[in-house]
């Protein structure tokens, strides 16, 4: 039992000593997640190759979840500006978006939403043309975008619930 107590010690330790750097400035959603991050960079910072990690905890992220690199950006006063998009079981959550901003390799902030994904099941229950066939008739536009390519099939992405509220 002792045994256990001092490893459990150790591990947090570890674990605030490794993600343990100060925020100058967190903005948080009606959840408690943050939607804005600036990092206090004079003492510890992060490298800009421990991204993934940082998101993830911040999050508490399970196994299923996950932030691809999506697109990187360098601007005229030496920012990278890396765009993550959320996944949950390899499928893409709409909205789920971060943005990484640092300079020299250090991570210096960071915001977008996370979106939080209980364990649902990601079995589609309708067919890929079903699917399109009821957007088309919800839509219900003169002419589509899948019109005019040849890859028209539509893409299955989790929707947060309260997707009627986003901007």
């Amino acid at each position: 039992m002792k045994r256990l107590f001092t490893f459990l010690l150790l591990f947090a330790f570890l674990c605030t000593t490794t993600f343990g750097q100060k925020y100058e400035k967190q903005n948080v959603d009606r959840n408690g997640n943050p939607t804005f991050v600036k990092f206090d960079t004079k003492a510890k910072t992060f490298s800009k190759t421990e991204t993934k990690a940082v998101l993830s905890s911040m999050f508490n992220m399970t196994k299923n979840e996950e932030y691809k690199s999506v697109r990187s950006e360098k601007d005229q006063i030496g920012y990278s500006h890396e765009r993550f998009q959320q996944y949950f079981k390899g499928i893409r959550v709409e909205y789920g978006v971060y943005i990484v901003h640092s300079r020299n390799g250090a991570i210096k902030s960071l915001g977008g939403d996370y979106k939080l994904i209980k364990d649902i099941n990601t079995t589609p229950s309708l067919s890929s043309e079903l699917a399109t066939e009821k957007a088309y008739a919800f839509v219900n536009a003169q002419q589509y975008v899948t019109d005019n390519t040849d890859n028209a099939a539509p893409e299955l992405v989790i929707v947060a619930h309260d997707y009627d509220k986003h901007p």
